[in-house]
């Protein structure tokens, strides 16, 4: 059954032995770049600028992937 809105997106299925891990690995690639620059850095600015592009990447990243027709 086609989905009601074409962008709706997707959903990790928690009953999946590999979901847990999944979604850990999208949390590591959105905060992970931010949280090492606060480390290196210790700017609060550049760390927030940091995470809301790889968060945005992200984003990015899982609707080409949703959209993906192969």
């Amino acid at each position: 059954m086609p989905r009601r809105w074409r962008w709706g997106g997707w959903t990790l299925n928690f009953g999946h032995p590999r979901a847990g891990i999944i979604g850990l690995m999208a949390f590591g690639l959105a905060a992970g770049p931010g949280v090492l620059t606060l480390f290196l850095f210790g700017d609060h600015k550049l760390t927030f600028v940091v995470m809301l592009v790889s968060i945005i990447a992200l984003v990015i990243w899982a609707h080409l992937e949703s959209i993906r027709t192969d």
